[in-house]
């Protein structure tokens, strides 16, 4: 990972770059460590739920409780329910 500092630098290196912090605060990049773990913990969140999600339903269809519309139902509320817990990251 390369760290670029302020407008030191020519463009295509700051193009390269992973990070690029535009001022002189170095808690800057704290916040971005931050950031970052709460993005992986969201991401995870919404993994296990998605998936979990689908393997009840897909377990209730199996034994004759569940049909499509709740499939559909269960998928569509899953996408929804996953984008509000993701839009958390920028609080």
């Amino acid at each position: 990972m390369e760290f670029q500092w302020g407008g030191v630098g020519s463009s295509s290196a700051i193009e390269a770059s992973d990070v690029v912090i535009m001022t002189d605060e170095l808690y800057k990049i704290l916040e971005g460590i931050e950031i970052s773990k709460k993005t992986n913990r969201i991401i995870k969140q919404n993994l296990i739920f998605a998936i979990g999600v689908k393997i009840a339903i897909l377990a209730l269809s199996v034994l004759g409780y569940a049909n499509m519309w709740q499939a559909v139902f269960a998928d569509v509320g899953t996408t929804i329910i996953t984008v509000l817990n993701t839009i958390r990251i920028l609080t």
